[in-house]
């Protein structure tokens, strides 16, 4: 990285209208407006979304009280309490008075004061987030107001502004005002455009709740209503699968059944169906559609057609059709030697050649050609490293020493946390294997210069503890205190400071720094963003993933390190440059996960872990298959850990999105799959994420192997990646915020 020539770029001063010398940021900057008497209990119940709760505790008398306090109330619907918290507001902090006009105005629509709601939010003015968030609910108070000529221009507004959220409220809001003016054919073709452009989003859902209405007696409007090319059908489904609305795909291809299609549209409608089901886990009826669309696809000459092998491919894995899996893998990695999968084509006919073959000298073969037929493919070094795996476990030695050693001259790679110092620990094990001790224990001290808190690392540090504690102390105290690589933000004095980037909006910028001193992490961001913060600029993220740090937008901030702004790995977490490190690895619902931790035995620092790989963070985050909220669990599994006796409330996707429940029932999940399986803290993570019954085969098939053996054993991608991101982060957290050293891991496998 061209690491003198960023921090040039992201130290220099803002020049706004002409002013060379802007003043540079410090801590005090964005120093928290004091809320109220228990600020930290404030923020964090802001943080968990308790809107009542954090009102009662934001009890301070300043102007910023009174704004978060007055924000507060209206999302927790005290409407009333809200008008008077807010009075005043607007004049002493005008630089978010648009903001205190907006919540204002759905103070007076939760009163249903309608009149009074569009004449507070028909003056605000501004085009960022907060601008437009006021001209939706302007258009809504009018249309509340039944003043639908002037409701129905400001939903073209929206439509007009270019802006997919604003479009879509406008269609929707529009087409409410067409059916109170008795237009049923206009508020149709409004419904039907949203269901055909936005088919996943909420407005679409409601669009369709509103034409069932006015077509149910209406024989014409029934019809155009269902009125669907197939290139509009399966565009359609094509959009409801990205957003992971499986179920909605299959049922929309349903009425194709039967249709003539065109290849191509053939092929997309095959492959998406396909996918939906095989998301939905119904493989055996994802098998036959995956293995229509490789035909029609190839036959087609479609872009989607190395796409279609490799789910053809892995669906016939799944179902154990080996051999087809594999002749979909061979044409994948043979026809397409320059698509993005080519390469994964042929590491998954090298698995086939060792897991159903037991051919290990033609999967090597295969392995070391990969190099040469994709030199920058990611699966590469992957298939390298899986037959050093199976060099190993067959104790062919030289074969894993020569692997490691070609996989040493590729391209070096983007940072990963589970790959990092991979290579360098394997060669200082295999030294170890092979009698060569003091070889051994130099690379494991390299291991630890070279990739300080990652999962190598733990391991590096465990073994040589094994073999010389007072070395694997020295080791681990020089490689945290390795200099840092170049100059950063904060690298002279105690301070941490920053320069003003040039490109910031001042007004957009001041805004956003007042929302995230107030604590409003769900403002703060849009705020930097409409103030020009954009992704090709690291000198802004870096200056955002500070301020959204401090205005508790955990979710972002530490994503910002963590994918975009990686080099923060190469400084040291000591001095000025440790607020990297934290904002990389925060610590909210403190308040929660010790509570959590007390109850369950579940050490602290674990549960943050599972937190920040399983969400980031985010308390609302639902993935494709259906595990909810900051530990992201499923439905059946938090309804097991629900404790009936203490009289818990029912568990439902929605409640697991509340913190306290979510913290509670995974760390409770975390502590189940530890006293089912038997097996040590640094394997739970495969057990939470590929499930506790799972563990317990692999340990009873390969119990017998090293640690760290074992866990490169771990037949599921995902599930082993998992657990050594986890115990990655495990062991950052507990080098931050605990006593300062990597955890000793023991090489037992079960314990």
């Amino acid at each position: 990285m061209q690491w003198r020539r960023f921090w040039a770029a992201a130290t220099l001063v803002l020049c706004t209208a002409g002013a060379a010398h802007a003043k540079p940021i410090t801590d005090a900057d964005l120093a928290p407006i004091r809320l109220g008497k228990n600020d930290a209990l404030a923020r964090e119940l802001i943080l968990r979304q308790e809107w009542a709760a954090a009102a009662k505790t934001v009890n301070g008398v300043s102007a910023g009280a009174n704004l978060v306090r007055g924000w507060l109330l209206e999302k927790a619907n005290s409407h009333e309490a809200a008008l008077v918290a807010l009075k005043g507001v607007e004049s002493a902090m005008p630089v978010l008075a648009d903001l205190v006009l907006l919540t204002r105005g759905r103070a007076f629509m939760g009163l249903e004061r309608y009149p009074d709601a569009a004449k507070v939010l028909g003056q605000v003015r501004s085009n960022d987030a907060i601008g437009w968030a006021a001209r939706r609910a302007y258009a809504l108070a009018l249309r509340e107001a039944q003043l639908n000529d002037a409701a129905a221009k400001a939903y073209q507004v929206l439509i007009n502004s270019g802006r997919g959220a604003d479009i879509r409220s406008g269609l929707l809001g529009l087409a409410r005002v067409e059916e109170a003016r008795k237009r049923p054919k206009a508020a149709l073709e409004l419904t039907r455009r949203l269901d055909l452009e936005y088919p996943a989003d909420w407005t679409a859902s409601e669009g369709r709740k509103l034409a069932a209405q006015l077509y149910k007696s209406d024989k014409q409007l029934s019809k155009r209503w269902h009125m669907r090319t197939p290139e509009q059908v399966v565009e359609r489904a094509e959009k409801l699968l990205k957003r992971h609305k499986n179920s909605q795909v299959v049922d929309g291809l349903a009425g194709l059944k039967g249709v003539k299609l065109a290849p191509m549209l053939a092929c997309r409608h095959d492959y998406t169906l396909g996918k939906a089901l095989r998301k939905l886990r119904k493989w055996k009826e994802a098998w036959p559609r995956l293995q229509s669309a490789a035909s029609v696809c190839l036959s087609a000459k479609s872009d989607l057609a190395p796409w279609a092998l490799y789910m053809a491919g892995k669906a016939a894995e799944r179902l154990s059709h080996e051999e087809q899996a594999a002749t979909y893998n061979y044409q994948l990695y043979t026809q397409y030697p320059a698509h993005r999968l080519g390469d994964d084509g042929a590491y998954w006919v090298m698995r086939h050649l060792v897991d159903d073959k037991d051919d290990y000298a033609g999967a090597r073969k295969l392995a070391l050609s990969m190099v040469s037929r994709f030199p920058d493919g990611d699966m590469v070094t992957e298939a390298l490293f899986f037959m050093t795996v199976q060099a190993l476990l067959k104790k062919k030695y030289g074969d894993a020493r020569a692997l490691l050693a070609l996989d040493a001259k590729l391209p070096p790679k983007e940072f990963k946390p589970h790959h990092a110092g991979r290579r360098q620990y394997w060669v200082a094990r295999l030294d170890q294997m092979t009698g060569k001790t003091r070889a051994a224990k130099a690379g494991y001290a390299r291991v630890l210069k070279e990739a300080r808190y990652t999962w190598y690392a733990v391991l590096a540090l465990s073994r040589l503890k094994e073999l010389d504690r007072k070395m694997a102390d020295a080791a681990w105290q020089a490689a945290k205190a390795l200099p840092a690589r170049t100059t950063l933000p904060a690298a002279k004095g105690p301070a941490w400071t920053f320069a003003k980037p040039a490109g910031l909006n001042e007004t957009g910028w001041k805004k956003a720094v007042l929302l995230a001193r107030l604590g409003l992490p769900t403002l703060a961001w849009p705020a930097l963003k409409d103030a020009g913060v954009k992704d090709d600029r690291k000198d802004l993220l870096w200056l955002s993933a500070w301020v959204l740090d401090r205005a508790g937008a955990y979710n972002i901030s530490h994503d910002l390190l963590r994918r975009k702004l990686t080099e923060f790995r190469e400084v040291p977490p000591t001095g000025p440059l440790r607020k990297h490190w934290d904002i990389a690895f925060p610590t909210p619902f403190a308040g929660l996960v010790n509570k959590a931790a007390k109850d369950t035995g579940v050490d602290r620092h674990f549960i943050r872990a599972i937190m920040r790989e399983e969400s980031g963070f985010n308390a609302a985050v639902q993935s494709w298959a259906s595990a909810v909220g900051l530990m992201q669990l499923i439905l059946p599994t938090a309804k097991r850990m629900r404790d009936s006796k203490k009289k818990e409330k029912a568990v439902t996707r929605n409640t697991l999105k509340i913190p306290a429940v979510n913290i509670r029932l995974g760390s409770r999940y975390l502590a189940h799959v530890k006293k089912k399986t038997g097996a040590q803290w640094a394997l739970i993570p495969s057990g939470y994420n590929a499930g506790g019954g799972a563990l317990r085969r692999w340990l009873k098939a390969r119990g017998d192997l090293p640690l760290d053996l074992f866990v490169e054993t771990i037949p599921f991608q995902e599930a082993r990646w998992y657990t050594k991101r986890v115990i990655a982060t495990w062991a950052t957290y507990r080098a931050l915020h605990g006593d300062g050293k990597l955890p000793y891991i023991s090489q037992k496998t079960k314990g």
